[in-house]
This record gives structure tokens, sequence and C-alpha cells, in this order.
């Protein structure tokens, strides 16, 4: 019942281990950092035999450690090194651990043979006094008394979980603080502590990261850094300019890089890619401006010093106060920190140096009592030995230092342990041990066993090779099912191997896609989803568990089933295959916004500019100013909001309301937000210059000048803005070039590209009529009272003569005929009227006279104009989209980009070009990227969703597909086969249940099911390679495949009549003929996409379905069907 926001990261860690290893899954990769953390000793052996376990099912486990004891236990070693920071990103060595002994220039590896060592301490010191716990029952602890002496380096020990953390700062620093009166939270439960007179301060130095801003240094978190920009500022030529200390300040705007705001990079946002940190192009990276980078000290600038490392620094002020300061990063291991590294950057060991040099320098007199909470998390032995020698110096100088640790190299060195158990949890507790070193190695506690070893001497590592030694033990190459009842499954057992290309066949209904989907597919995607933490795995569906007893070696699986429901006309084979995504952001991080109203590519202008527009704009009128500050975030920006509310901001435009900062507004965390900083109401004139600077600084270069008197909303912005035509421009997002986002959709058409509408050519497809008959929904006797009405006004508001043909209208007068005109309504907009009212009683009928119309904003591209007039290259995304697959995969392979281009198209465009070369080897070159997915057939479909499941690239994925050869031809067929066995030569297992002979011949593996169907089914009738089930008398997929005499044959049969299609030119029909056979079996074959289902469906039998019914007048995507009548009624199935 322990809550998770106390565990530690390594308990974390080791719970998601514990997870992952109970779920049983092979061929996954696990990270983990220190899983070590926290972790005593006594129980390494354990952890390690846990990471085997993972390993031995078929898995690699990739540890980050320093334990001795799991280097030793590794099957391979990466040293990198030598040193570290710019000393250090060299690979020493990648092998075995015992090649790691031979490497002389590895720390590591002389760590190991005992050549460098943390030596024990001449004497041990005694103590200066005491603090006396009393009756410490917070927690597990069971109502201890503990004495700590002082003056003494003293370690606090123990399993995880016996106490430590509670009794040292629940209740010995947050104590302490509570009865010095110092705010802090409430401490644990105590009875008393005695003797803290004797200390003037407890600082405590945590895991806990200084900064996460990359705005904080080791100088600014050290407030070294002040000093050395008064010492700039009191240069010559800064007196001569007027430089103040601020100036040297890249976090204040009098001489931070505009562009960059002190940054000295560009942080570009990938979204479903890794972030790109490019350097900013205006300083180079030097964070701040030109000018004051002339202002130099001894030869450098503010720049130059920061670029320095710790050392260099240290022999540049050799003469200067700041010397002593930065000789306390050296001590503490961190010489080789750049002074203006970003914290962020920092590793957990670096950051926890770095507040221990901050203590050092702050609380450097007096005595005070220094509690350190596993100070050796992420430090080699290397860098222990130089913390240890720290602690010295901080006991000489007359504190006290106390180490909650776990490192048997830092606790042989203490003067004093306090040992907490014996075990965790409610069995822990109490102290089991408290003396020197040498009485504690006297003791049976797991610390005292470890202890007496340490104090021995050194001892090299790899001769602790025994009988406990792991070897590598090769993981079942199989997927192990026993048991298996899942609907008609008759408790079947199977040995699937993995890394093949396996078949499951068999009759229809015989448990093909029970085994596959139900059990396999599912299994595999639970078990993954299971190891997901729990904060994701709530807005993930997990299928329940299939009805089987046993399954093992299973690794995570994606399944691309067949659909039967066509494809939505939002989707694109660019959505489908997510390529489109990729476009998108290619799109909003490199393309260039041109202006649509004058075609000007848009370029960075002045805050003066901005300020001449607004004036020459809005003289003497009224407006509210509004600095954007959120463009459709999520978040509750609670952070944002209270520092604008100090900033003395009274209000905010949050999702266009204005609301008052006080009280502060609540925002929901998980929605979209855009806020605006309000400025208040000004009279535009020459004194508002100010007020606009200030809001452009606010609004990072941008501003929304709003006056709602004129009824205008202007957007303005430093880096967007035509001044020819005075129109301003967002940032460019990826959601503006996503037709299924209002923010990028074509207003008209809402991203479809069109809409469905009344059609004239389908209104009146016989223009040879006379106008009275022409209209032919009119000629329906439910529409009589609108039929007369309509002729009506025809005559009495057009003055058109109701019994010429339609074709002698002009074209103007057509116009007006159909869209309305000089009075007249229209016959579409009366045709629109109607299906609005009557679309119970007449929605069918009407439909057949509507088709897809192209919308006349966007011309079809599905976007709003301004996202259309962003070029790449001279595309426009619509452009580029309408491209084949092939054509796309040539323009995007040539385009040449800079250096600092490259840093964020490079892996983008990777991403494209994967997706595109997996839509030409499965045959699909030809198809456009913005080709609606309601218009692909069903090969074309099930290709399409397959490279958008195969596209990423992975391995050890086990794919598992639903017939992928349905509706391919013979041609199309071996193309996807080629594909599917370079995916499993990729690492993958891949799995299809499958019919076709040829696909059943390539497997590497066949699992037959039957021997029926339904109740009669569910049995495995054969496995095995191919030959094997060809030889079994059992299967008749076997005897199929070997007796190629009972292939189907049939007699030829003479037509008793023919029909012909005549010009059908529906969807990629080329105005063809075509002459059908009556009374026979026709097949009508071609590729994939050549056009069949348009001919059969949607021309020959919606055609015939309509003729049949009396409407020989609806004809769409053919001209006519001759010998139609010799058909009494036509069935699709």
């Amino acid at each position: 019942d322990r809550q998770s926001r106390t565990l530690s990261g390594g308990e974390v860690q080791r719970i998601s281990l514990t997870k992952a290893l109970g779920s049983s899954l092979v061929n996954t990769l696990y990270v983990l950092d220190e899983p070590t953390r926290g972790l005593h000793p006594r129980d390494s052996r354990k952890l390690l035999n846990l990471l085997y376990s993972l390993r031995d099912q078929g898995n690699t486990v990739v540890v980050v450690e320093h334990d001795p004891e799991i280097i030793r236990g590794a099957d391979w070693i990466i040293d990198l090194g030598p040193g570290a920071g710019e000393r250090g990103g060299h690979l020493i060595y990648a092998g075995p651990p015992e090649g790691l002994l031979e490497k002389e220039e590895s720390l590591t590896g002389k760590y190991l043979k005992g050549e460098i060592h943390i030596p024990l301490p001449e004497k041990r010191r005694s103590p200066k006094g005491l603090i006396w716990i009393k009756g410490a029952k917070e927690h597990n602890l069971k109502a201890i008394d503990v004495k700590i002496p002082l003056g003494v380096i003293v370690g606090v020990t123990g399993v995880s979980g016996s106490g430590k953390s509670t009794l040292v700062i629940d209740v010995l620093y947050k104590g302490i603080k509570w009865l010095k009166g110092e705010p802090e939270e409430k401490p644990g439960r105590f009875d008393s502590i005695e003797g803290i007179e004797q200390i003037e301060e407890v600082i405590l130095v945590d895991q806990t990261l200084p900064s996460s801003t990359p705005r904080a240094t080791p100088l600014t978190f050290l407030k070294i850094y002040e000093p050395i920009r008064k010492l700039f500022a009191s240069q010559i030529l800064s007196k001569q300019r007027g430089y103040t200390p601020a100036h040297f300040s890249y976090n204040s705007s009098e001489g931070q890089c505009p562009e960059c705001k002190g940054e000295g990079f560009q942080k570009i946002e990938m979204q479903f890619l890794s972030d790109v940190y490019i350097k900013c192009p205006v300083c180079d990276g030097k964070r701040f401006r030109s000018d004051i980078l002339e202002v130099t000290y001894r030869g450098k600038n503010i720049a130059e010093i920061l670029e320095m490392t710790v050392e260099e620094a240290i022999s540049f002020f050799e003469d200067w106060k700041i010397k002593e300061e930065l000789e306390i990063l050296r001590k503490v291991g961190l010489g080789y920190l750049r002074l203006g590294q970003p914290l962020s950057t920092l590793s957990g060991g670096e950051a926890q140096r770095l507040k221990l040099a901050a203590c050092i320098k702050e609380k450097g007199r007096g005595h005070n009592l220094y509690i350190f909470d596993e100070p050796t998390v992420g430090l080699h032995p290397y860098d222990v030995k130089m913390i240890l020698e720290v602690f010295q110096d901080l006991v000489e100088k007359g504190h006290t230092v106390l180490i909650v640790e776990h490192n048997p190299e830092v606790i042989k060195v203490c003067d004093w342990i306090i040992d907490l158990g014996p075990e965790g949890g409610e069995e822990g507790g109490w102290v089991v041990g408290s003396g020197r070193p040498e009485e504690v190695a006297k003791l049976e506690t797991h610390t005292g066993k470890v202890l007496r070893e340490y104090l021995k001497g050194w001892k090299q590592i790899f001769l602790l090779k025994d009988e406990e030694s792991f070897e590598v033990k090769p993981s079942v190459p199989h997927m192990i099912i026993k048991g298996a009842n899942e609907h008609n499954l008759k408790n079947i057992s199977l040995k699937i191997p993995r890394e093949k290309f396996v078949v499951i066949t068999g009759i229809s209904g015989s448990g093909k896609s029970t085994l596959a989907f139900d059990i396999l597919f599912t299994e595999g995607q639970r078990r993954y989803l299971e190891c997901l933490p729990a904060y994701i795995r709530q807005y993930l569906k997990i299928r329940e568990r299939p009805n089987v007893d046993y399954v093992e070696g299973i690794p995570p699986s994606v399944a691309i089933e067949q659909r039967t429901s066509q494809g939505s006309r939002r989707s694109t084979v660019g959505t489908i295959t997510e390529i489109y995504h990729y476009l998108r952001l290619l799109w909003s991080k490199l393309g260039l916004q041109h202006c649509p109203s004058c075609g000007d590519p848009i370029r960075q202008y002045t805050p003066e500019s901005i300020l001449s527009e607004i004036l020459g704009r809005f003289w003497g009128r009224w407006v509210k100013l509004f600095s954007p500050l959120v463009l459709g975030r999520k978040g509750h920006h609670r952070e944002l909001l209270e520092r604008l509310k100090k900033q003395g901001i009274e209000e905010v435009l949050i999702d266009g309301k204005i609301l008052p900062l006080d009280p502060l507004p609540q925002l929901e965390r998980f929605k979209e937000h855009w806020i605006e900083a309000s400025l208040g109401s000004w009279e535009v004139n020459p004194f508002l210059k100010e007020i606009i600077k200030k809001g452009l600084q606010l609004g990072g270069g941008s501003l929304r000048v709003v006056d709602d008197e004129g009824g205008e909303n202007v957007f303005f912005s430093t880096k967007l803005y035509c001044s020819k035509c005075h129109r301003g421009f967002e940032p460019l997002d990826p959601r503006l070039f996503s037709f299924n986002s209002k923010r990028g959709a074509c207003p008209k058409c809402e991203g479809l590209g069109g809409f469905d509408d009344f059609l004239p050519e389908l209104i009146a497809p016989n223009e040879s009529l006379p106008l009275k008959e022409a209209l032919l929904p009119f000629n329906d006797p439910r529409l009589k009272k609108e039929r007369e009405r309509l002729f009506l006004d025809l005559k009495e508001k057009l003055g058109f003569d109701l019994n010429i043909p339609l074709s002698l209208l002009k074209q103007e007068e057509k116009q007006i005929l159909f869209y309305g005109g000089k009075g007249f309504k229209g016959v579409i907009p009366i045709l629109r009227e109607l299906y609005a009212y009557l679309e119970d009683e007449l929605g069918g009928f009407l439909n057949e006279f509507m088709g897809f119309r192209v919308c006349n904003a966007c011309q079809g591209k599905r976007l709003k104009e301004e996202a259309l007039w962003v070029k790449l290259k001279g595309w426009s995304i619509a452009d580029f989209a309408n491209l084949s697959v092939e054509e796309a995969f040539q323009v995007i392979k040539s385009w040449k980009f800079s250096e600092e281009e490259r840093a964020i198209a490079d892996p983008i465009i990777k991403e494209i070009t994967q997706r595109l070369s997996f839509l030409m080897e499965v045959g699909l070159n030809y198809l456009q990227l913005n080709r609606s997915g309601n218009t692909l057939s069903g090969g074309e479909a099930q290709r399409v969703r397959l490279a958008a499941q195969l596209g990423s690239n992975l391995s050890g994925v086990c794919y598992i597909l639903d017939e992928p050869t349905i509706g391919l031809h013979p041609r199309d067929n071996e193309l996807l086969l080629k594909a599917l066995k370079k995916l499993k030569e990729r690492g993958n297992t891949v799995i299809v249940v499958e019919h076709d002979p040829e696909t059943i011949k390539s497997a590497d593996w066949i699992i037959d099911l039957g021997p029926g169907a339904g109740p009669k089914g569910g049995e495995v009738v054969a496995e095995g390679k191919p030959e094997d089930i060809m030889a079994s008398s059992l299967s008749i997929t076997g005897r199929w495949l070997k007796e190629r005499r009972r292939e189907i044959t049939s007699r030829l049969r003479k037509p008793k009549d023919w029909i012909e299609i005549i010009g059908a030119k529906k969807f990629n029909l080329k105005n063809i003929n075509v002459k059908i056979p009556l009374g026979t079996l026709i097949c009508v074959t071609g590729v994939s996409g050549s056009g069949k289902s348009s001919l059969v469906l949607e021309v020959l039998y919606r055609g015939l379905k309509n003729f049949l019914s009396g409407n020989h007048h609806l004809r769409d995507g053919f001209e006519d069907i001759k010998g139609w009548e010799k058909i009494k009624r036509v069935v699709q199935v």
C-alpha cells in the first residue's frame, strides 16, 4: 500500500523490471539506468538474477551501471572514456568482461584489477559530541534511539527499505529544521532530538536536479557569474557605451541575442520525432549581441569566457578571488565542465556534485551537519575517490558529514556506521549495528558481511568467478502455446518458430483467425501494454486474456487484419501510411510562408515597421493590444499565468475570452489553449511606441491589435508579416497543413477537397430533350407541385420556352437555370432545400442526382490558403501530395539542404523515403499520395495498410496478417511475398492466415487446422515445412498442394446473349466499351487498381440496378448499357 511517489528511482525501475519479467515477452530491448541505485550489495545478486531471467527469455538488456557485481556479470561491456566531458566520448572497449582488464587506457579496467582503489584511512577519528534521537517511530522505525557522533564521517547503512531515509531525512533533517524554527515540511514522529545546539545548520544534498532550464549554468548556480559581469561592465569600452552588468547577462534583454533570447540555440519541436537543437544563426551560438562581444577582458569576450572549462578558467583568473570558488568545482571532479554549460545537460552524478560544491561555497564556516543521500549515485569509482576527499576536508574544517550509502567503498572509509535492518519493510526499522567499520564487520548483519570482505583489502573483481557465475543460455526459439481452447480450438498445443515466415491455413471456419489473432496477437499486444506505466495504460484498451493454459516466447505483436468497410474520404494514401504526417512536419519546419494576396515571400520585419503600420492604419482610434504567448498547446500553464500576474498584467485572452488574472484562471491540462496577455486599451498615437515595444517583447515578436469599433483583428509579427498587403501570419505549425484539423482545413469544404452536391450533368444528362423533360428529378410524380412551381418561374421570371431543347440555351442561361439569378432561385438550390426537408422521404431518390463537386475555394487541395502558400523547394504540400509514390520518392531524394536544415530534414526524410520505398516494393508506385482511401481497390487498400505498419523498420516484432493476398493479381502477389520475406530478414516473425497456394508453398513453416469447420475444426491436422504438409495423409491442404489434377476445371459454355457497356469512364476507366456474355461464368481480371471493381460494381451493377428500377436517365460513369432488357434481376454479393 506504499504510495508510488515515495519510491526512489531505483525502486521504480525494479518494480518495472518485475512487471517486464512477468510478461514473458521476447525480442524486446530493455534499457535500465543504474538499477542498483538504492540497492544494498546483498541484493545485487538478486537483481542480476532478474536481468539474467530477462535475457534468457530471448531479450536484450542494456544497463548503465558502475556496480562491480553487475559489470562482472555482464555478457558484453561497452566502456566509454577515457575521461569525462570534453575528454570523454570515445569508445575504449567493447567485448566480453575479461578483455576489459587488458585495456590500459580504461579507468574501469584499472579499478576492476585493483590498480586504482580507495584506500582505508590511516586512523579513524574520534567523535566530538553527539546528537541523540530518541523514540524515532516514523513509517517502519521501531521507536528507536540513535546516537549520531559529531565531527566525523557517519555512514547510515542497511538493506533497501530498512528505514535509512526515514531516519535521516524525515526525522533527523526535518526534525532539526523544525526545532530550530526554520520552515520545512512536518518531520517524522520522534520523542526528542538532543544536542542540536552543537551545530549551526543542517544541510541536505539529495538526488534532485539543481535545475532543468537551459538558462542555468554552473556559474549562475554557484553565483559566480555576477562578479564576472561586473568585471566586463568596468572595462573602458563598456563605460563609453553605457553598458551595465545586465548587458553581460544572457538572461537579460539588454545584451542577449534577440533571435535566440540568449539561449545560443533554437529548439525545433519535432512532435513524434526527437526535438532538434540547432545553433542560433544570428549569434552563432554565442548568446549575445555582436556589439556586446566587442568588449574584452585580457583578450577574451564574455562568450569566450563562458566557453572555458573550469580548469581553463582557474588558470585565466589565477590572480583573482573567483579562482578559489572555481577550485571547489575542480575538487569535486567537475574541472572539465564548461562555465556556460546548461545544467539541463548534466548527468545525475554531475548534478549532485555541483550541489555539493554550492554547499561548500556557501556554508563553509561554523559547525554544520551535512547530510548526503547516496552521493555516489551515477559516479564512477574514480569520481567516488574525489568525493571522499571533499568529505574529509569538510570534517577537517570542523563539520559533520552524514551519508546514507550502500557503496562498500564509501562505507569502509567512514569513521562511524549506523546499520539499520535486519531486513526491509516491516522487518526493518531496528538499529542492528553501530560503531566503527571494524566493529560492524564483526556482526552477522548484511552490511557486516560485506564490510568483512572490503576491509581485508582490495580484491580483483574478476577473480570472483565461481559456481554462481552465469553463462548465456540460448533462448527458446519458438512461441509455445499449450491448452488453447478459445472458440472452437480443441485444447491444441503448438511450437511456432520465431523469425520465420509462418502460414496458418485450413478450410474456412477451422480456427485460423482464432489462433492468429485471438491468441497470438492478443497475448503479444496485451503483455507488451502491461509493461507500460499505468498512466499510459489508462488511455489504451487492453484485450482480455484468451482461453489458453500457457503461452511463452511471444514477442510484441502487430496485426494487419482484413477490413470489409471502405476507407474514408478523409483518409488518403499519405495519411494511412503516415507519410503525410511527416510531410506536415517538414513543411512546418523548413517551409517558407508566402503571402496569398501578393505571392511575396514573408520575411522578418522590424518593430519600427510594425509601429509605422499600426499608426497609419489605426491613427486616433482606440484599440486593444494583446501579446500572443501560447498558440494551441496543452497544459494548465499555471506558471505562465503567475508570471504574467507578477509582471503587472491584469487580464488575459484565453481561448477567445478575456479573463482576469485575479483569481488565476484554472485551465484543463489536456486541452489545447490559446493564451494572449492583455496590454489594455490605448489611443493610437506616436506615444504608443513603448507599449508596442513591450508587447512585442512579451509576445516574442508577435502582437495582436483589435479594433472593436472598426471590426478589425490584425496579427503582427516581427517574423511573419506582409507589409505590402498589411497581413500578418501565425508561426508555421504542423496542424496548419492538416486537412483534418480546423487549423488547416479549407473552411468551405472542411478539408474534404469538395462535397456531395447536385450536379448539372446528373440532373440533365440528355440535353437534347426539351426543357420540360430534361430536368429528371422533377419528372418524379412525388415532385409534381415543385415541378409546376419551377416551370411557372422559368416562364415568368426568365422567359424560357419549355419546349426547346436544353442544348439551345446559352451558357449564361444554363448558369442561371441551375444556380439562380434574375430573381430565380435556381434548380440546384431548390433541390438542396428539398433534400434538407424531405431527406427521409426522398433522400434515396435525390442521391442519384448528387456527385462529388470539387471545392472552388481550394480547388480540391483540402487546405486553407495560408497553408497552400507555404513553399518548400518551390513546392506547396498539396502539390507534392499530388505526386505519385515513385515521383515523390525521386523529387524528395533530389533535394539538397544546408547543414542547419539537414539537422531538421534528415530524420524526417528518412521516415518518408522508408515508407515510399515500401509502397514501391509492394507495387503501389503509381498511387498518388493524396488519393482518397474510399477510392482504393481492396488489394490496394490492403497493401497501403501493410505499408503503414511495416514502414517503421522495426525488428523483433511478430507481424500477423489476415489473407494479405486477397484482391491481388499474381504479379502483385509475388511483390508482396518479397516484401514479407524482407521483413522476416530484418529479424521479425511473419505469420499469415492464408489460402493462396503460392504463399503456402513459400512458407518456412505451415500450421494446417481442421479437419472440418466450426465444431468439426479446431485441431492441428498437420504442421511443419511445406514438404511435411504435402506428405501428410490427413491434410486436405497437403493433398491439394501435391495433386495438381484436383484443380477445378470447367467446360466452355456458349453465351446465350450479350450485354454491352458503352463509354465506361468511372474513376480510372478510360471511356471503354465492354461486351459481357450472358449465361456463363465470367472472370474479370487485371492487376490491383486496374479498374475491375470500378467496372463491375460502380458501372455494371449500379447501372443495371437503376435501369431495372426504371431510372434509365441515371448513368453515372457510363453512356449506356445495351441489352439490359434481357436481365431480370441483379444481385451484389
